[in-house]
């Protein structure tokens, strides 16, 4: 049985769920709509774990799950969680909280993905350091608030861009005349900034020992808001070299997530560049542009039977 918490307006979310049909894999959804009706119990006993996860629908006993698709959204902003009485609202709060510890202490080798593990995509500093520790190389970075360094580093390349350090999605952007202008603003909040990379964008997502390559020919500075700038992002299926594959699978595996999403940049001058891991990957972006089912290799991976 796999269990699916989310919201089935979620693109990837419904997409798992189709790929599941079609499968005739067995599953549970949890709709957040309806969060005021799940449940979870559990409790260790004689080196198992024992309990049940539960909505108006269905009881599930949690050793009959063979995997979890976790990817709730903020249920705090839904109508049907602002309407509830502060009660109702305390026990949807403490069924996430239990779900959560569940998964993190229990149940991560079969979730996509445990919540803990989740934490090292709030620092790209931290993740940068696991990222290099596999082989895989990242831009030439500096992350400050003194205008001086920023300017002395910008000052070293032909291009640099800017973006978040944390995990919150940010739009990368290049540097130009008006943001020089305004680095004295940088003062009151540490920024990233990288040298440009010229070369060409694949995403790779890793689902266990999976690999399904994407490559991206674009001449947006971010390609996911290409539109934005009047320019397009031609994607299609790629093959990856095995070492660059093992490097990736290897990655995967030291952040202890089960899916990823890894944003690699193969450049002119013959680097491979990492930029980032996403550990809760917007796959359907590129599932339906190029037609690479990776809602398949998901759904097999949650149904598998693991011991």
């Amino acid at each position: 049985m796999v269990i699916i918490i989310g919201m089935s307006s979620d693109p990837p979310t419904r997409l798992l769920i189709n790929s599941l049909e079609s499968k005739q894999i067995s599953f549970h959804f949890f709709n957040q709509k309806y969060s005021a009706n799940f449940q979870i119990k559990y409790s260790y006993q004689n080196r198992l774990i024992q309990g049940f996860i539960a909505d108006n629908h269905k009881q599930i006993d949690l050793n009959e799950i063979t995997g979890i698709y976790f990817r709730p959204l903020d249920y705090t902003l839904m109508p049907t969680f602002k309407n509830l009485s502060d009660e109702k609202k305390n026990e949807v709060f403490q069924f996430y909280a239990q779900t959560s510890e569940y998964i993190n202490t229990w149940n991560s080798e079969k979730t996509v993905n445990a919540p803990f593990f989740m934490q090292s995509n709030n620092s790209k500093p931290y993740q940068a350091n696991i990222i290099n520790s596999c082989g895989l190389g990242t831009p030439n970075t500096i992350l400050t608030n003194e205008p001086e360094i920023a300017l002395e580093f910008i000052e070293k390349y032909d291009k640099v861009i800017y973006k978040s350090t944390s995990g919150v999605r940010s739009i990368v952007k290049t540097i130009n005349s008006d943001d020089i202008e305004n680095l004295i603003k940088i003062k009151y909040c540490p920024v990233q900034f990288q040298e440009c990379i010229i070369g060409y964008n694949v995403r790779v997502h890793v689902i266990g020992k999976n690999v399904i390559a994407t490559k991206i020919d674009s001449d947006a500075t971010d390609y996911r808001y290409a539109k934005q700038e009047n320019k397009q992002a031609i994607l299609s299926s790629y093959t990856l070299a095995d070492d660059i594959k093992e490097k990736c699978i290897l990655l995967s595996q030291k952040l202890k997530l089960n899916f990823t999403g890894i944003d690699l940049m193969f450049a002119d001058d013959g680097r491979v560049i990492c930029f980032e891991v996403n550990p809760s990957p917007g796959y359907s972006y590129y599932q339906e542009s190029t037609g690479q089912m990776i809602s398949d290799i998901l759904a097999d991976f949650l149904g598998k039977k693991r011991l």
